[in-house]
């Protein structure tokens, strides 16, 4: 390695465009020609190093990345196009790099098309005759070649930064996967493992409140009938936590179907009759006509009306009224529930967020035995989604709330 070819690259001068340079060619005084010229360039500062081998060439463009290479046909240890074969190579034997090799020029010392026509099979981007060097041949040639190759270096990277965040992407899909059937598998060997005690426990206060062991007083009554309450509540959060895991996973499906809405209002009523004989609240159905039947999963429907009913129960103190009234909407050929109360009523500001999960009114007039876990709304929603409906509030605090939706007739 000469000394002449050791030369470090000079600092760029502020304000002006620069190109890395390395010139290969065993001539110094064509070398030193090369430099001259280039120096002539006013628009563009070339910072260069040289070297006067493949070899050499090689080597220097794996410790530094050079905005192009200008080298000679005919060198010592070979062909010019053997350092475009070299880097090639070796790009491809890294796969993840972002790294691409420096465009080629190859100077040709005669005119003949043998050499320029074989240095562009071997992937140079251009060729010059040494004869017709001039400042204006060599930075034309060679800014062609270094804007060409940066689009390509920006393409390149830009593709490596999408495949890493492809990588990324499948990694956490595949997490959340994993994440989503550990979930599946807990809240269904919790509800297995709660529901089933839990179960049994009812059954045991149930006979206990009856009578069965013994005498009951009305104060161990009124304490036993708190405690199934809360066998149910635990229960219905349960319930609600496998819904809302079904429905996140596609996994819940509606069995479709013609039912009599009467079916439908008379199941739902009897799951909360219980409930409001307790809280003293006044349950009370409209008329309606009751030889309508509507579309819809009966399972699911009857699921949403009761979620509403023993909602309103709850927040309706006791001597309040709740009240369910059905109306055949003929324009739309769709029957309207509506669950009316007389309870404490929702401020505006919550009533477009109630319907989120896990979201929960707050009132300090209602006890905190009877909050849930503020995903029953939510669900009701989801499932009336799948049924092509949605609900519908209107409540103003101190007076009551109003919840509706529709079905097709």
């Amino acid at each position: 390695m000469s000394s002449a070819s050791i030369a470090p690259i000079t600092a760029p001068s502020p304000g002006k465009a620069s190109i890395k340079l390395l010139l290969v060619d065993d001539d110094p005084g064509y070398l030193d020609l090369c430099r001259r010229q280039l120096a002539k360039c006013s628009n563009t500062q070339y910072l260069v190093q040289t070297a006067t081998s493949t070899h050499e060439a090689f080597l220097r463009c794996m410790n530094t990345d050079y905005d192009c290479l200008l080298v000679d046909y005919q060198l010592p240890d070979g062909s010019g196009t053997d350092i475009v074969d070299r880097l090639n190579e070796y790009m491809e034997q890294q796969p993840d790099s972002a790294r691409i090799p420096p465009p080629t020029i190859i100077v040709t010392a005669d005119s003949g098309q043998h050499a320029p026509t074989q240095a562009i099979r071997a992937g140079a981007v251009d060729f010059i005759s040494k004869r017709n060097v001039t400042p204006q041949s060599l930075s034309r040639a060679i800014n062609h070649a270094v804007e060409k190759s940066r689009l390509e270096l920006s393409v390149v990277q830009r593709n490596v930064a999408l495949e890493h965040a492809y990588a990324m992407l499948e990694s956490a899909n595949k997490q959340l996967e994993s994440k989503r059937r550990e979930t599946m598998s807990f809240y269904h060997t919790v509800s297995h493992e709660v529901k089933t005690p839990l179960a049994a426990a009812r059954e045991f206060i149930s006979l206990i409140r009856d009578g069965v062991a013994g005498e009951v007083s009305p104060g161990q009554l009124e304490l036993l009938d708190h405690a199934m309450e809360s066998c149910d509540q635990i229960k219905s959060q349960f319930t609600e936590l496998l819904d809302l895991a079904r429905i996140d996973n596609n996994k819940l499906t509606l069995k479709l179907e013609t039912v009599p809405v009467k079916s439908l209002v008379n199941r739902a009523l009897a799951s909360v009759a219980d409930a409001a004989r307790r809280r003293k609240v006044s349950l009370v159905l409209t008329e309606y006509d009751t030889a309508i039947s509507v579309n819809c999963d009966a399972d699911r429907i009857i699921q949403v009306l009761t979620n509403l009913l023993i909602n309103a129960v709850n927040f309706t103190p006791a001597g309040g009224t709740v009240t369910l009234s059905l109306s055949n909407n003929e324009q739309h050929r769709s029957m309207q529930f509506t669950v009316t109360d007389t309870g404490c009523g929702i401020e505006e500001k919550d009533q477009e967020l109630i319907f989120e999960r896990l979201y929960q009114v707050e009132h300090f007039d209602v006890d905190s035995c009877r909050s849930g876990l503020g995903l029953g709304l939510s669900i009701c929603n989801e499932l009336l989604a799948l049924h092509e409906s949605q609900l519908t509030v209107s409540s103003e605090v101190g007076v009551g709330s109003q919840f509706s939706f529709e079905l097709a007739i």
